[in-house]
This record gives C-alpha cells, structure tokens and sequence, in this order.
C-alpha cells in the first residue's frame, strides 16, 4: 500500500487507486465497487469505534460501583454521547480538527508508554532486557505493550470472566492493584476511542461526500452538497451519523450481534485493500500502455512477492473474520458480518445496475498534468 500511495497521493485511496490501475474495460465497474467497501469499511469503523469506547466507560463504572446493575442500552447511550461529541467536533469545531488530532496523538502516545511502564512495574521480572530487547526489536508500541501484558496476565480464567467485559481491565487492576490505577489507564484508551470516533465521523463523511460528487450513492445530489458558510459537507456528516446512530440500535438486542462490526472493518478494509493490490499486480505482470511511474518509494522487483503475500494474507483474514467465535451457532452467537456486508454489496449491485452505471462519473481528477501519476494518462476536472 505504500508503493500504491507515493504513486497516487490522492484523498480517495484505495478507490482512486483502483480507478488508475484497473484495465480500461472495467475501470469505472471496479472502482465503484471499491468505493462502496470502503465506504461501509469506514461506517463500520465509526461505530466499532463509538461502541467501544462505550462499552468499557461502562467497564469502568462495573469497576468502580458495585452496586452498578449494566445493562445494554446503557451502552448504547454512552455510544450515542460518544458520537454526538464527534459530531460537534467535526461541525461547530471543525476549525480546531488538526490541533485537536495533534493534541491527541501525543496524549496516544505518552499514554501508551506510561501504561506499558506501569504494566512491567506491576510484577517483578528477573532479566529486565526482555522489555528493552521486546521494544527494540518490534519498534513499536502496540506490540511493546501486548508482550508486557502476556508477561503480567496472571489468572487468566479471571481476566475472561472479567465482570467489566473487558479481560484487559482485570490485568490493568492486577498490575497496578488499585481500582484508581487501573481506572487511570482504562481513561487513556477510552479517550483515544472517543478521538478516533472524531477521526473516523471526519474520515467517513468524506469518503461518502466525495462518493455522492461522483454519482455512486442513492441521493447523491443531496449528499455531494457542501454548506456554503462552514465549506462543510453537513449532509454526508449527517448520514454517517444517522447511520452509526441506527448501528447501535443492535447493541439493545444482542451485544454479540453488535461485535459483528468488528470483523466488518476488517473483511471491508481488507477487500478494499485486495482489489488495489489486484490491480496493482495485474499491471505489473502485464505490462500493459501506460507505463507505470513510480514514486518515491518502490519496492522494485521485491514489488510482486510482495503483493502476492499481501493478497494472500488478506484473503486469510476476510476467510476468518465471517466465522462465529462458537462451533454451536445460533441467532446470537452467529457472525453477522456476512449478512451485513454481503447485503451491502448486493444492495450497491442492485444501484449498479438500475441507475448507477449510467450516472457514476468515476474519481475526478484535480491534479496538473505535471503531477501525473501515470505516463500518459488522462485526467478529468
């Protein structure tokens, strides 16, 4: 994906991409269906967001009262406050965004070190280069804190049947022993939820409002709108709102039905991802007119291993992500990320084909002839 984007620098990503790599006879076809994936990708993402970042406001108050009864339209409702607050971020404060999201990513940041400091100190570890060497050598700060949590789990029948629902607060209170600790560094992770459902409203609207300009949605004409005073596309903000709003109406009915969400982000952003890489290796190997130029970065001939593993891997998770986390299946064990996502791609065929191929422009280009991605390509304003 990298190579993908210094070759194509452009907002629309995975669907942009796909409009420039794809043979010309299925360019328009292709991208379409790849900026409806993504599309649901980013819906499902905001409300995976929302919802989570509520659920464990609720693990907290599990923690901390014991006289709290939870229940799950608690849950929704903390999910609602979550994505109101989005919503007046990306509205009435949309100005203050970037300083926001940079404020955000230290705070990420810093919480993440502060946690995974405190983690290790929760329990006494012979040979203290194991964190230093596991740091070191993963470079990165997700995969720090994951080896520092497995070191310290403890009981882990105790943290699975963790009454806050999240097995990672049982191991937060055993290594710091303390509601309060534990309940400091649950904050840190419910606050960057809360942001990310703010990174994700703004991410998602767009993604829809530049969908709508393009002619690929029911009722685009209304959604491309931008509101002449903010130069904000309030309806597509509104959309995606609405629709995470309906989302967490699931969560009432069944927890387990609502976590389908999360294997939806990830069977969408892996199959928007897959078709980009398709695309990608079908130019390579054919070497068809126009020649591609490469940006800055360029794996040269390590490119189609690469993509083949990469298409390969994500073929693996989509596989993986539609089964039920049960042998025995029911009405509420059952994965709904097969229904919902295949719904959606049948719905998006069925616009296709009534009015869709005959109104969807394709990515519109903005760029100068200079800034060509591709030799020879043509460009439309």
């Amino acid at each position: 994906m990298a190579e993908l984007a210094s070759m194509i620098p452009l907002a629309g990503g995975q669907y942009n991409w796909v409009a420039l790599l794809a043979p010309s006879s299925s360019t328009k076809f292709l991208s379409y269906l790849t900026g409806w994936i993504t599309m649901i990708a980013w819906q499902a993402c905001l409300a995976g967001s929302a919802f989570l970042g509520g659920t464990m406001i609720q693990g907290l108050l599990v923690l901390n009262n014991d006289n709290y009864v939870p229940e799950r339209w608690h849950g929704t409702l903390l999910f609602y406050a979550i994505i109101l607050f989005s919503l007046i971020i990306n509205t009435y404060l949309a100005r203050l965004l970037p300083k926001i999201e940079g404020m955000v990513l230290i705070i990420h940041v810093a919480g993440f070190v502060l946690m995974q400091q405190l983690i290790w100190v929760g329990k006494t570890i012979p040979d203290q280069d194991t964190m230093l060497a596991s740091i070191g050598l993963n470079g990165s700060l997700g995969f720090a804190i994951v080896v520092a949590t497995l070191f310290c789990l403890g009981d882990e029948q105790q943290a699975l049947e963790s009454p806050t629902g999240f097995p990672f607060i049982q191991v937060f209170l055993n290594a710091t022993r303390s509601n309060a600790g534990a309940s400091a560094m649950v904050s840190v992770i419910i606050i960057a939820l809360t942001f990310a459902a703010v990174g994700s409203l703004a991410t998602a609207s767009r993604m829809l409002w530049a969908f709508a300009r393009e002619q690929g949605l029911p009722g685009s004409s209304v959604l491309a709108r931008v509101e002449s005073r903010t130069l904000l596309p309030l309806y597509a903000i509104g959309l995606s709102t609405l629709i995470s709003l309906a989302l967490a109406l699931i969560n009432i009915g069944s927890t387990k039905a609502f976590n389908a969400l999360t294997s939806l982000v990830v069977v969408s952003f892996y199959s928007s991802f897959a078709l980009a890489a398709a695309v990608l290796l079908h130019r390579r190997l054919s070497r068809t007119s126009p020649e591609l130029v490469y940006g800055p970065f360029n794996m040269g001939r390590a490119g189609v291993p690469v993509i083949v593993l990469s298409l390969v891997y994500s073929v693996i998770g989509i596989f993986f992500s539609c089964w039920p986390p049960t042998a025995q299946v029911d009405a509420v064990t059952m994965n709904w990320v097969v229904v919902v996502f295949g719904g959606a791609l049948v719905f998006s065929m069925v616009f296709w084909v009534v009015h869709g191929r005959k109104v969807y422009t394709g990515p519109r280009w903005e760029t100068s002839p200079e800034g060509s991605v591709m030799e020879g390509e043509a460009r439309k304003v």
